[in-house]
């Protein structure tokens, strides 16, 4: 009957790990698959009236040609002439500046042009909308684009908070049951046995008054009973693993982003460490990485995002256990 029972409860623990995992490969692709419509719809919307470059090299270039040829062309240089034509390019010049920036045309120092809203740019976009990251090195110029941004979030932010919760509470308990199972150091002593536990143990048995009633021979007094259960804790060795686990991912992200995108390991890790807090202040944002590796760059921080939520989902456990024996405590006491 034993092995029975054992072959029984492991081939369900297999069916529902595999159940777990096929929602969270499905949730996974749910969430892929609204970062790709968004990056179309965005780029739909906002490429059209994205705005046209100037070149302002080949625009100098031009003033200086005139000058140069006024100058030379000239059998006598007179300084009133000089200074009077020079103040006409450079008025001409700023003219052209200033009415083609009115006129929703950007400049460009360089003469390749680089336009805002490619699909690259705007899956990004649309992973810093869901994430709530929010760098703010792209955003919305149009009307339909802000609006369609309101839409999007209120969507996709309950999705991917959804996605990565579910996956980082998976992960946890993952990790305190191998702990449980291997090294018994996540089981923790229950010091006190709430009053569900003693009824339990100690069913009141009615007995007829002329009658005696012998104390059966399992019965176990209260004294005895607090130290024996223990209870599935939520610290020790997956909090410290996770922990050490999120800083060598970010370390290798900081490296990883130092090397790809020119910028100091300090720098580097600031990004990171403020990307996988959600706090995204802008000041930095990747533009090599995107290009050449992208997918590697959304799997890290998705692969972040899950570790810190299964920190936050021990700690939070950590800290509940301890206030409830906190209050059992006093609460016998």
């Amino acid at each position: 009957m034993a092995s029975k029972s054992d072959s029984s409860n492991k081939r369900n623990s297999c069916l529902e790990f595999s159940v777990s995992l096929c929602l969270h490969v499905l949730l996974f692709g749910v969430v892929v698959g609204y970062c790709a419509l968004g990056a179309v719809i965005f780029r739909a919307i906002e490429a059209p009236h994205e705005p046209k470059w100037v070149n302002i090299t080949a625009v100098r270039k031009t003033t200086l040609d005139k000058f140069y040829m006024n100058t030379f062309s000239s059998n006598v240089l007179r300084p009133e002439e000089f200074l009077s034509f020079g103040d006409l390019l450079l008025r001409e010049y700023e003219s052209i500046i200033v009415s083609q920036k009115n006129n929703n045309f950007k400049l460009n120092v360089f003469i390749e042009e680089h336009p805002q809203w490619t699909f690259h740019n705007a899956f990004f976009y649309s992973f810093t909308v869901m994430t709530t990251v929010g760098y703010g090195s792209i955003t919305p110029k149009t009307h339909w684009g802000k609006l369609v941004t309101i839409i999007y979030a209120t969507l996709g932010i309950p999705l991917f908070l959804s996605f990565i919760i579910s996956t980082g509470i998976s992960v946890a308990r993952a990790l305190q049951n191998l702990c449980r199972y291997s090294c018994g150091c996540c089981d923790i002593p229950e010091d006190i046995v709430d009053e569900e536990e003693r009824e339990e143990r100690f069913r009141t048995i009615t007995v007829p008054k002329d009658e005696t009633y012998a104390e059966p021979v399992n019965a176990v007094p209260a004294k005895q009973v607090v130290h024996r259960k223990r209870r599935q804790g939520p610290f020790c060795c997956p909090l410290l693993f996770l922990l050490l686990t999120l800083f060598g991912h970010m370390v290798s992200g900081a490296v990883m982003l130092s090397t790809w995108e020119r910028w100091s390991l300090l720098d580097a890790f600031y990004f990171v460490f403020t990307s996988l807090t959600t706090v995204g202040f802008g000041d930095l944002t990747p533009e090599i990485v995107l290009i050449n590796s992208g997918i590697l760059f959304y799997l890290f921080f998705v692969v972040g995002f899950t570790v810190v939520a299964a920190s936050f989902y021990l700690f939070y456990s950590a800290i509940a256990h301890l206030l409830n024996n906190c209050k059992q405590r006093l609460r016998i006491s």
